[in-house]
């Protein structure tokens, strides 16, 4: 099954006036990270083993999280508080800018490592949380968060496309370091553009087109601080490229974490049962696979949403759940591929787990199954190493590809 293509085709979503290079970048860095967002064609190799994880001595980051604070630290790496800039809202989806001091990070491509040092005299670390409003659930795979900030004279000073970053205390987020900022008065605008990955069905009717936050603030070179001036405007971007006025919000303090919801109901889509079938740990991370009724979901294809199965006679749908151990946080763009074997050995499933966004399950890989009967079977999953950037608490782990083996029965209704 092909993925959602990495740019979404965005030279016809950026509204009339946006730099081409933009767009250069988007596709070059969707090529580069967004690993699970388009087809792969290779399918999983059983017995590959994973290399032995290590700490470093770098410190992390912290956005608040209640699991976060129990943890005073991940492989060696400990929390910094951060500060929040504004929150807005977009069609259910919450926007929080953050900053926190300049820090290095790690590019990963699925071959090598390199390190990212922070300019020098660098401000601080610009971050763009994504998360769903009512359940508190990220929201990776856009298919760019890009940041632009221009002084009070109006001369653009920064404008970059944001990285998508995975952090133990964070979860997956957007950030870069911003260079050395004179004291003055900035608007911070970011744009951000549509999920590019699978959603489920309580997704398949919003954030369809760019969209962008725009707030002021004042900085303190010599305390190396963030004021921030009023409150923050929403807008979202139409298919003729023209503006059209979305209701703003003022920002607030950091968020106070994520907690376990209870809304049973997103955009008219109720949350549905699931069942756990195993888990299993790599590293430090918690691999779980569960299984639920058969369901659609919707994949961007160009301009449009299109629904994809389920097909018929489909046994169940598998959700592949990535997150940290210690703090649970969701661990994204770490290609999925799920092979089945019956009792007497032969394939009766092979494919790609597609990187889904979900309201209730948060972010997953996941596709129908269409299993011959009811018996036993042997499940293997390969994961490949997260492609994209990585806080340095997770320098060390997840650098090869891993497979997991499961053994479960099948009884022919989910």
């Amino acid at each position: 099954m092909n993925g959602a293509p990495v740019s979404w085709r965005l030279a016809g979503w950026l509204p009339v006036g946006w730099r081409t290079r933009r767009l250069l970048a988007v596709l070059t860095a969707g090529v580069l990270l967004a690993g699970c967002a388009r087809a792969d064609k290779n399918q999983p190799a059983a017995g590959q083993s994973a290399s032995s994880s290590s700490s470093s001595g770098m410190s992390g980051m912290n956005m608040g999280s209640k699991a976060a604070t129990h943890v005073p630290e991940v492989n060696g790496i400990k929390p910094v508080p951060t500060q929040t800039l504004a929150t807005s809202y977009w069609q259910g989806m919450e926007i929080q800018e953050q900053t926190r001091t300049p820090v290095r990070f790690i590019l990963f491509n699925g071959d090598k490592e390199q390190m990212v040092d922070p300019p020098k005299h660098a401000s601080f670390h610009l971050m763009v949380m994504l998360s769903d409003e009512r359940t508190g659930e990220p929201m990776p795979y856009s298919s760019s968060v890009w940041a632009t900030i221009t002084n009070s004279k109006g001369k653009v000073v920064y404008d970059s496309q944001q990285w998508p970053m995975i952090s133990a205390y964070m979860g997956p987020h957007y950030g870069d370091n911003v260079p050395q900022l004179a004291s003055g008065r900035y608007k911070l605008t970011v744009l951000i553009g549509p999920p590019n990955s699978a959603r489920a069905s309580e997704y398949k009717n919003v954030w369809l087109r760019p969209h962008d936050v725009t707030m002021y603030f004042r900085w303190n070179a010599k305390t190396g601080s963030a004021t921030v001036i009023g409150g923050s405007r929403s807008r979202t971007t139409s298919a003729s490229g023209s503006m059209s006025n979305m209701s703003g919000m003022s920002g607030r303090s950091g968020m106070s974490g994520r907690s376990v919801h209870t809304h049973v109901s997103v955009n008219g889509v109720r949350t549905t049962a699931s069942r756990l079938i195993a888990t299993a740990y790599w590293q430090g991370m918690r691999i779980q696979t569960r299984t639920a009724a058969p369901t659609p979901f919707y994949i961007p294809d160009g301009n449009v949403i299109k629904r994809v199965g389920p097909t018929a006679g489909s046994s169940f749908y598998m959700m592949v759940m990535l997150k940290d151990r210690d703090t649970s946080e969701a661990v994204t763009y770490a290609p999925v591929y799920a092979r089945i074997k019956s009792a007497v050995g032969k394939v009766v499933y092979h494919g790609r787990m597609e990187p889904t966004i979900s309201a209730f399950e948060g972010p997953y890989y996941g596709n129908n199954i269409k299993l011959p009967a009811a018996g036993h079977y042997t499940l293997m999953l390969r994961l490949d190493p997260p492609h994209q950037a990585r806080h340095l608490e997770y320098q060390h782990v997840w650098l090869r590809p891993h497979t997991v083996v499961e053994h479960f029965a099948w009884g022919g209704k989910q």
